[in-house]
């Protein structure tokens, strides 16, 4: 008997990583395209922040006063400490990136390079002298902050150039030449991060910058602001623009050994990816009827399980002589989401995996036309 085994073909994004990306334009807002798992870079900035540099003296109140980026960091101004250090559940590692959350689902802005050459100083309560600070902040690719000079290791985890400071003790301008303020020397790639596990889908974003400076609360007058994304600003994720094909009518011959056995090579092709993806492409078979295990897929006669089971055998390197009707490491399971990997996502990606399709007899078939189905789909993490 002839047994026909038809395989439509398709896409999904299961889980995704990255970005194709447009600058910001400060009258209007941004849209950012992205793939799942990919960082874009929204600006690089090598200089200083401007900001004030007028000589009024500011008492610190209890609120904020011990996260100051006096040397630079991350701020978000609409939040509660407005331009002070972001708090510490407000940073994040995800996927080895570190940065600040500007979206619910994950999103990061992070920076990458060196915040160096500040220099700032305060007043302490009761003191009549002035202490100095200085250093910075070292970033590496991933955005993972390391604390120089002064700073200490705790603020240099929220990404902030900071050291305590007592409540009551008196700050300046970023820029006060008078008492030795120095604007600190910006070296920074400034990037998104979109985590691999979020869905395709537009994404608002909450503003961010780099700071530096000691206000307090929303006040901008000791202050130097950077912004480097507004709010409005927007994240399109897509998915990665790959996709597979295979031999979709599968027909066994049930007169000879090698009949049973029918090779249909997968292709797994990606076009041009805008950005980097960190992505990798993973072959799910979905059974469309029942199984009789994992590994097989039942084919009916006349709606009975009666025309023996396909299985599947999948993997670089693999031939004929493999395919036996067993479980090997070649194996495909009909259960399994992220089973053979077919590649990672690339620009102009075409690769050809190996695929082989068999029928296996259980010794209770009867006569006639069997039949089944299965859908093959690309999974991404």
């Amino acid at each position: 008997m002839n047994s026909p085994f038809k395989l439509p073909l398709c896409s999904t994004l299961s889980s995704l990583t990255l970005l194709a990306i447009l600058l910001t334009h400060p009258a209007s807002a941004a849209t950012y395209t992205a793939y799942p798992g990919s960082s874009v870079v929204v600006k690089a900035v090598s200089g200083q922040i401007t900001g004030p540099s007028h000589t009024g003296v500011h008492t610190l109140g209890s609120t904020g006063s011990l996260s100051l980026p006096l040397l630079g960091g991350l701020a978000i101004p609409s939040a509660q400490a407005g331009y002070a250090c972001v708090l510490g559940n407000q940073v994040f590692t995800l996927d080895n990136w570190r940065g600040v959350r500007v979206n619910s689902n994950g999103i990061l802005v992070g920076l990458t390079g060196t915040i160096l050459n500040g220099i700032a100083h305060y007043r302490a309560p009761g003191e009549t002298t002035r202490t100095q600070v200085t250093g910075g902040l070292s970033f590496d690719a991933f955005g993972v902050a390391t604390a120089l000079g002064d700073v200490t290791n705790y603020y240099a985890d929220r990404l902030c150039a900071a050291v305590p400071i007592l409540a009551g003790s008196q700050v300046t301008t970023p820029g006060n030449a008078e008492w030795g303020n120095k604007f600190a020397d910006l070296d920074l790639t400034m990037w998104i991060y979109v985590p691999v596990n979020i869905s395709p889908g537009l994404y608002p974003l909450t503003a961010i910058g780099a700071v530096q400076g000691s206000s307090q609360g929303n006040s901008t007058t000791y202050v130097a602001y950077m912004p480097i994304i507004e709010t409005g600003d927007t994240v399109e994720v897509l998915p990665p623009p790959c996709s597979i094909s295979a031999q979709s009518n599968i027909v066994f011959d049930t007169t000879t050994e090698e009949g049973m056995k029918v090779n249909a090579p997968v292709t797994f092709q990606c076009g041009e990816l805008s950005v980097p993806s960190a992505l990798e492409a993973f072959l799910q078979v979905q059974p469309v009827g029942s199984t009789a295990s994992d590994t097989e897929l039942n084919l009916t006669i006349n709606g009975s399980p009666l025309g023996g089971v396909v299985r599947g055998y999948a993997g670089q390197g693999m031939d004929s002589s493999q395919v036996n009707c067993l479980d090997n490491t070649h194996s495909l399971s009909f259960n399994q989401a992220f089973g053979l990997r077919l590649g990672t996502v690339t620009s102009n990606n075409n690769q050809e995996t190996p695929l082989f399709w068999q029928l296996c007899r259980k010794g209770n078939e009867v006569p006639g036309q069997a039949t089944g189905s299965a859908i093959l789909i690309v999974n991404y993490k």
